[in-house]
């Protein structure tokens, strides 16, 4: 295919197709360049968030989730920020409990939610410990880039399957707070620009794993570390 539309080739004299091509290369450099960098500005914050909250470590673009595999639309979805309040912490979660640290993780993805569908991040960050959580202050750093350049979500909340909750003695013999904790999307994600428009809709997330890191501080279970585990894509 050619730029000039489906089976149209541009055929030029042997003499001067040489010329001809660089120069309709030269003319047309800084208007692909500006394309190229507002693909990265887009494609790279989400695929942050798809390795951070959706296990996939290959970045190959080949769907689940990955923007690029979904289909373009344009249509009214609504305000882009919407009026919704945002979550807090039970009781409960203030407890040094196995299930105060499941309270935390309910927390946490109810807050990412929240911040998906208001640009908000701040409930969030409440839970993160960002200078040793290196995962949650990317998302942060590229959530925050993401809403301020571009827009926000629709139906990209997570689905919390199952929470497993215990601890564990690391090298050193101190005892970690972890919990195991099972995701998924039940819808695909559309993404909404600053217009309230539907710009592009992306895969949903699988069944997904994930394993977070606890220390209670200050009356509060602060996250750690985040990493992905398995990823069920049936």
């Amino acid at each position: 295919m050619s730029f000039l539309g489906p089976g149209v080739q541009l055929k030029l004299p042997r003499s001067k197709a040489g010329w001809r091509q660089g120069w309709w290369w030269r003319e047309r450099l800084p208007t692909l360049l500006c394309v190229v960098a507002l693909v990265f500005a887009v494609v790279v914050p989400l695929g942050v968030v798809w390795a951070l909250h959706h296990g996939d470590s290959d970045h190959d673009g080949s769907g689940g989730g990955f923007p690029g595999s979904g289909s373009q639309v344009s249509r009214s979805a609504g305000p882009v920020r919407p009026t919704e309040s945002p979550p807090t912490l039970p009781d409960v979660a203030h407890t040094q409990t196995t299930e105060g640290i499941k309270a935390t993780v309910r927390f946490e993805i109810a807050a990412i939610n929240y911040a998906q569908r208001t640009g908000d991040l701040e409930p969030a960050k409440s839970v993160y410990n960002l200078n040793s959580c290196k995962s949650c202050k990317l998302l942060v750093e590229k959530l925050s880039k993401y809403f301020s350049e571009y827009g926000t979500y629709a139906d990209a909340d997570y689905s919390i399957n199952s929470i497993e909750a215990g601890s564990f003695p690391d090298d050193q013999g101190n005892i970690t707070k972890f919990a195991q904790v099972y995701l998924e999307q039940l819808k695909n994600p559309q993404l909404i620009d600053k217009k309230g428009k539907i710009s592009s809709e992306i895969s949903r997330m699988p069944k997904s794993q994930f394993f977070y890191n606890f220390e209670f501080i200050g009356g509060n279970w602060i996250i750690q570390e985040i990493k992905p585990g398995a990823k069920n894509e049936t």
